[in-house]
């Protein structure tokens, strides 16, 4: 089924670096490097990544040893995903799999599951993160990163240049509706951190860190060092950078699945 993602898959890694030589969590953010959120070792940690997309997150952690599979519903991410791994030498099991779907053959499969920016996409995340600690095993844990609700309100340029946020109503944030050129839809759905955190604790999984990272400062890099340092980079993102040094565009979240007693 042809949907918004295959549409514009090429043209999406076309003009976005997404680096495998680090663990992303958004755009211009700081890595795993430096937030230090992945569980230690890596080597023989069974992981699955929800929305892969083209994959890169998996790629890092297989080439250091995990044993990795990866999911996205866009055929197109997949094929560039397997294209990927191919040119990094690593081993990853992917499938085509939609995040609204329990996969039961996953249920009590995983050390790490993680996603980086895919759940605003779905059409209910507390049901998806249920089915994300499905697949985890007792102990196991869940990193993720997610639209932040503050990011999706309307700015205000004024005379002076200044920027600020104009907050209509925290608790319902605007929906960001996206059309491809071909006509395919998706939305970008934020939701409040506390209903993200309430649905945490309904699917059984104990928050154990919570980060509103700014962003690093492109402003200041060369392009070579933005290739280096910069984990996922566009020049789109780039240009909101005074918003993004702002507010945060992006809310991650660590939680681990609690022994069953």
């Amino acid at each position: 089924m042809t949907n918004y993602w295959d549409d514009i898959s090429a043209e999406y890694h076309r003009v976005t670096q997404v680096s495998c030589d680090h663990f992303h969590y958004g755009p211009l953010l700081p890595g795993d490097d430096d937030l230090g959120l992945l569980p230690r070792p890596l080597a023989g940690l069974r992981c699955l990544e929800l929305g892969c997309g083209g994959g890169q997150n998996s790629i890092y952690l297989a080439a250091r040893g995990a044993v990795c599979a990866a999911a996205d519903y866009s055929t197109e991410q997949i094929d560039h995903a397997r294209s990927l791994a191919g040119k990094h030498a690593v081993d990853i099991s992917f499938q085509t799999w939609d995040m609204d779907v329990l996969n039961p053959d996953w249920r009590d499969q995983f050390d790490l599951v993680h996603s980086a920016y895919a759940l605003p996409f779905l059409k209910d995340q507390g049901r998806a993160l249920r089915f994300a600690a499905d697949y985890l095993r007792p102990g196991g844990q869940l990193l993720f990163s997610t639209a932040h609700p503050l990011f999706a309100h309307e700015w205000a340029d004024f005379e002076d240049g200044e920027l600020a946020l104009l907050l209509e109503n925290y608790f319902s944030p605007p929906v960001d509706s996206r059309r491809s050129e071909k006509g395919h839809q998706t939305t970008c759905s934020p939701v409040t951190i506390s209903s993200l955190v309430e649905s945490l604790h309904q699917a059984g999984l104990a928050v154990r860190r919570l980060l509103e990272p700014p962003p690093l400062p492109v402003d200041s890099l060369t392009a070579d060092e933005i290739a280096a340092q910069v984990p996922y980079y566009s020049e789109a993102w780039h240009h909101l950078y005074p918003q993004l040094s702002r507010v945060p565009a992006v809310l991650i979240i660590l939680a681990q699945k609690l022994e069953k007693k």
